[in-house]
């Protein structure tokens, strides 16, 4: 590794890449003949069901991943890799669980390819944490700096405050 990607390190940059193009092969994958039961064949999609859910789950992993690409947040960070294993793993458990019922086609051989693939990404994505190249999580520069000039709630400025010595409960003199 050789630099950062606008305070992201050049790994988590490629996980992310790697976490999206898993999203996109997983759902190609989907398309295919994903399994087989007595000579007839049919795909994750047109099965309905589970496909569907997996993809809502897949979105909002990528989602979180994109917040963290434009944030460099830690909330997002976390909130990627944890959700991107999660997903993985109900990918793994869905294809081992036609093995006892269907034979797997190509789509179901890739589906678990991938989504072993997204597991690995984001394992990668979050062993950047342990190297300590995690932007942390008051990034005044995320947004593109859109946020960096708003002021702070600051003594005297609005906000609920204590009643100052010698004023009275509606800010009257007492």
């Amino acid at each position: 590794e050789t630099g950062k990607v606008k305070g992201r390190s050049v790994r988590a940059t490629y996980a992310l890449i790697g976490m999206a193009a898993s999203f996109v092969l997983s759902i190609v994958s989907m398309i295919l003949p994903f399994a087989s039961v007595y000579g007839m064949s049919f795909s994750m999609l047109g099965a309905g069901g589970y496909a569907f859910f997996h993809i809502f789950l897949m979105l909002v992993v990528l989602g979180l991943g994109a917040a963290y690409w434009f944030t460099n947040q830690k909330w997002a960070f976390l909130s990627s890799g944890i959700a991107a294993i999660v997903v993985a793993l109900l990918g793994v458990l869905q294809f081992l669980s036609i093995l006892g019922e269907a034979t797997p086609s190509i789509g179901g051989i890739l589906f678990f390819l991938f989504s072993v693939g997204l597991g690995a990404a984001s394992v990668l994505l979050l062993l950047e944490l342990k190297n300590g190249k995690v932007a942390p999580i008051n990034n005044p520069g995320a947004f593109g700096g859109a946020f960096a000039s708003a002021p702070a709630n600051q003594q005297g400025q609005g906000g609920f405050q204590a009643p100052q010595a010698g004023q009275g409960q509606y800010g009257g003199q007492s």
